[in-house]
């Protein structure tokens, strides 16, 4: 009869951990699913580190802010040159604006992202500080 009980209460035990364990997030503490997270990029040629954060989060078709928290080996990187480009892959052509940046002791808000159409884009950031010259590269999927 033990037996009986046990075969019956184990594919709901089991069911139970499967959902408990089905809700939390990623090992590193974000939740899963989520790609338009805040980003840490590593620049292309591995000069600089970015942390990239939308405003709006996920970012929408129209005008959109990215503020990009820019360093090297941990520092804030100060007076650089940036030039940035909404990109979209997927259709070969870019956006109708041109974004403005405005650096504060190295926070670059960049302001006039738009969006033409949702979908799959890319933020192109040229990044030029002193002769040293990077890019980074960010994808956004865009409501």
């Amino acid at each position: 009869m033990t037996i009986h009980r046990l075969n019956i209460f184990a594919p709901v035990a089991l069911l139970s951990l499967l959902l408990v364990g089905g809700g939390c997030g990623e090992a590193d503490g974000t939740e899963g699913g989520d790609e338009n997270a805040e980003q840490m990029v590593t620049s292309e040629d591995d000069h600089f580190s970015g942390h990239f954060l939308p405003d709006p989060d996920p970012p929408i078709t129209g005008d959109n802010v990215v503020t990009i928290h820019l360093t090297d080996d941990g520092e804030p990187v100060t007076g650089a040159d940036i030039d940035v480009e909404p990109w979209m892959p997927g259709h070969g052509h870019g956006s109708p604006e041109h974004p403005e940046v405005i650096e504060d002791n190295g926070e670059y808000v960049v302001s006039n992202i738009v969006y033409s159409m949702p979908g799959h884009w890319e933020l192109r950031v040229d990044v030029a500080v002193d002769d040293l010259t990077d890019e980074f590269v960010v994808d956004y999927e865009v409501e």
